[in-house]
């Protein structure tokens, strides 16, 4: 499942649209309850350096409530610290 088809099943799923807050994070997508607007899912397109990926690109990263954290689709097994706010 790629980014444009999981944010499509947001949006059937749950009836919201993705939010972009950030200005210096354009492609970072926050999913908000329509009743309280508290987010429940955001996508980021980060660096694969940044969680310790040896390899050069992006890969977008999923994270839910709950602390399930996904990456290109897939539940991850182990946490990763290496995720920065610069």
């Amino acid at each position: 499942m790629n980014r444009c088809d999981l944010e499509r099943l947001i949006g059937s799923e749950y009836g919201v649209k993705p939010d972009y807050p950030w200005a210096k994070y354009p492609t970072f997508a926050v999913f908000r309850h329509k009743e309280n607007k508290k987010w429940f899912a955001v996508i980021m397109t980060i660096d694969k350096r940044k969680i310790g990926i040896d390899n050069d690109g992006k890969i977008n990263v999923v994270i839910k409530t709950r602390r399930k954290f996904y990456f290109d689709g897939k539940l991850a097994t182990r946490r990763f610290s290496r995720l920065s706010h610069e």
